[in-house]
């Protein structure tokens, strides 16, 4: 798992996507602070990984949801 960016990437794409990158940094930092997990560990990674994943995809349909209700 790499947070840096393939450098196949257009350079549009790679701005768009350092927000992405220091959001998760910073998700992973707070999360190994909380609950001293051992990165070393594929299962402890997962976890983190499959949690943020998640919660994402719920702040998406979330707000897919509520900008839905107004009109174009």
């Amino acid at each position: 798992m790499s947070l840096i960016p393939s450098p196949t990437l257009s350079a549009p794409s790679r701005e768009r996507m350092k927000p992405c990158v220091k959001a998760r940094q910073l998700v992973l930092v707070v999360v190994h602070d909380h609950f001293n997990l051992d990165y070393t560990r594929r299962e402890d990674v997962r976890t983190v990984v499959e949690t943020m994943m998640t919660a994402r995809r719920m702040h998406r349909n979330r707000m897919h949801a509520y900008f839905k209700k107004f009109p174009e």
